[in-house]
This record gives C-alpha cells, sequence and structure tokens, in this order.
C-alpha cells in the first residue's frame, strides 16, 4: 500500500507548503473557524512535527485581520493555541452581538422620528420649504442648498474661488486702498541686462520663479527691478499688472515701466554655510534641539531653515556695531 501511494500520490514541496501556510491570512467575511481550519489543512503537508500547534497559534495572531485583538493576544502570557482559539471565537461573538444591537439602535429611531412628524406635518412642511430657497452671500441671488452658480467660479477681485466679484469681501478695502494710492517715483542708478562674473562684487544670482537671474544688490534701493528681457526667461511667468510707480535715472531720464507682478526668491546664501550672528542667546540653544522637542511653532520656522545651511553664534549686542548703529539711527520724523 504504501508503494502504491508513493507512486500515484505526487511528492509534495515542503518549502512551498510552507510557503502557502504562512501567506495565509483570514480574508474579510471570512469566519475564524474557517480560517482555523484553512490553518490546519495546509499544516498537515509541511511537516512542522512538534511545532506544529505553536506555529498554528502564531500565524493566528499574526494573520488576524483584528489589530486590537492581536494586541490583546500579545500581551497573555503563556499563550496557547487553544486558549488563543477560545479568544477569537469570542471577540467574533461580541462584535456580531454588538452590531446587531446598534442595528436594533436603529431602526427605534427611525421610528421615533415617523411619530414625531406624523403629529405635526405641517410644522416640519414649512421648515422643508424654508430650506428650499435662501438669500446667498456668494452671487447675490436666491437658491436652493449646493446648486450657487458662483461655485467654481473665480473671483476677479481677490483671485479666490466659488463667489463673484460684485460679493467678494475685500472689495471695498482693495478699493479704498487703489484710490488713496498716489503714484510714487523712485529713482535708481542703472537698469541694463550684464553677465554676473566672479570679479564683480554685488551681483549676486538669485533664484526667481524657479530661474536663476543674476542682481546687482543694493541695500538703499527702494524698488526692485527686472528687465522684460530676464523676465521672460522666467521658467514661470508671474501675472503682470498696471502699477503707478514711476522710475527715473539721476539724470531726470524717465524708465519706462511694463507694470508689476508677485514673485518668489530664493535668498542668495540658498545652497551656501554660512554663520548668523545673534545677541539672543536662547535662539542659539533652541536651533540645536532636535525638531521633536521643539514647539509646532518652532518646528515650522525650522522646516523652512532646513534648506540652508545656517550656523547661529552668540554675539553680545554691544559688540555688534552694524546691528546696534542701524537701531539707533532713527528717522525722528
Amino acid at each position: 500500500m504504501d508503494k502504491f501511494e508513493e507512486y500515484f500520490v505526487p511528492k509534495q514541496n515542503i518549502t512551498f507548503e510552507r510557503y502557502k501556510f504562512f501567506s495565509c491570512d483570514q480574508k474579510q467575511g471570512v469566519g475564524f473557524d474557517q480560517y482555523l481550519a484553512e490553518l490546519h489543512t495546509l499544516s498537515k503537508t509541511c511537516e512542522f512535527g512538534n511545532l506544529k500547534d505553536s506555529l498554528v497559534r502564531d500565524k493566528i495572531v499574526c494573520g488576524i485581520p483584528d489589530n486590537g485583538l492581536g494586541e490583546r493576544l500579545l500581551r497573555e502570557q503563556n499563550l496557547t493555541l487553544d486558549k488563543t482559539i477560545n479568544m477569537c471565537r469570542a471577540a467574533e461573538t461580541t462584535r456580531a452581538q454588538a452590531k446587531e444591537l446598534r442595528k436594533e439602535e436603529t431602526a427605534v429611531h427611525v421610528i421615533k422620528t415617523g411619530e414625531q412628524y406624523s403629529k405635526h406635518p405641517n410644522k416640519y412642511k414649512s421648515q422643508r420649504e424654508a430650506k428650499t430657497d435662501f438669500k446667498c452671500g456668494k452671487c447675490g441671488g436666491s437658491h436652493k442648498p449646493m446648486s450657487c452658480p458662483a461655485y467654481g467660479k473665480e473671483c476677479h477681485n481677490c483671485g479666490k474661488k466659488n463667489h463673484f466679484s460684485k460679493y467678494c469681501k475685500a472689495f471695498k478695502k482693495k478699493k479704498v486702498h487703489a484710490v488713496e494710492e498716489e503714484p510714487k517715483e523712485f529713482f535708481v542708478d542703472a537698469v541694463h541686462i550684464k553677465e554676473a562674473k566672479d570679479e564683480e562684487e554685488w551681483i549676486v544670482p538669485l533664484t526667481v520663479n524657479r530661474t536663476i537671474i543674476p542682481f546687482k544688490l543694493d541695500t538703499g534701493a527702494s524698488v526692485n527691478l527686472m528687465s522684460v528681457n530676464e523676465y521672460e526667461k522666467l521658467t514661470v511667468k508671474s501675472k503682470i499688472f498696471l502699477v503707478k510707480t514711476k522710475v527715473s535715472g539721476y539724470t531726470g531720464e524717465k524708465v519706462p515701466v511694463k507694470g508689476g507682478c508677485i514673485a518668489t526668491f530664493e535668498h542668495s546664501v540658498y545652497g551656501q554655510a554660512f554663520e548668523v550672528e545673534t545677541d539672543h542667546k536662547p535662539l542659539v540653544s533652541i536651533m540645536s534641539k532636535p525638531l521633536n522637542d521643539c514647539p509646532m511653532r518652532i518646528q515650522r520656522m525650522m522646516i523652512r531653515l532646513q534648506k540652508y545651511d545656517v550656523t547661529v553664534n552668540y554675539t553680545p549686542g554691544k559688540y555688534m556695531f552694524a546691528a546696534d548703529t542701524l537701531s539707533r539711527a532713527v528717522d525722528k520724523n
């Protein structure tokens, strides 16, 4: 008989049979007893020997989808297969009973609501009619909920969506600001296009809208200028809007202004190691703390500074001559 079975029964690949056992997890909708029977069936061809019960127990703990139950099983001391099976069956029965109780509570609540509605039909009818149309502050009209014609539309005044510019809350503030703003006139030394070289001082490359543009730095400048040719090189072009600003050189020659735009600048020290001197000593210890030990407000600041290679050093205020002089040189007018 053994030779007959050896000839007709195909040989089992122990490695593959054990792979099927260890990759068998309890699927959603499958009862625990069905999952347990499947594990016992797979373990018969794995040749576990005396380790069969302990490996089936471990696979139950790792294969059940209930994470809470798995944590309770891991906390148990001297956990056996029989104890594991009893706890899993009890948890499954409890979940089924709790689900049934929730269904009954829901059914009672619906019946109670129907009784209240039948006692006061006119009251609920008037409330339903009141919710049909209402005065909308986004479009200015009257319509049903979730049917505003301004939904998804962009406001021409503030640029935000879901309201018309006529009913924009920022409309009056911007309008008064535009009327009271007077044209400003700035004087500049020169506006020209020139490639920055290493030997030229105060000309550094700045990243503007993801494009590197050489700028001449001037700490006393009142306005930032960019030529039209440099603007055309920008990878991401900002929208140009009309401005009343006037620019002229020291000779009095007017410089034509095409308009203004809002751009994103990366500082000139981006990608370079630099040091910062401060007379605020606690700032040095704050910058040296791990990110997880800092409050949320400090974490946001440090995350923004991570792209810079900055070192903060403490220097007493009396030795910070430039900062001390600028803080005392206050315009009395």
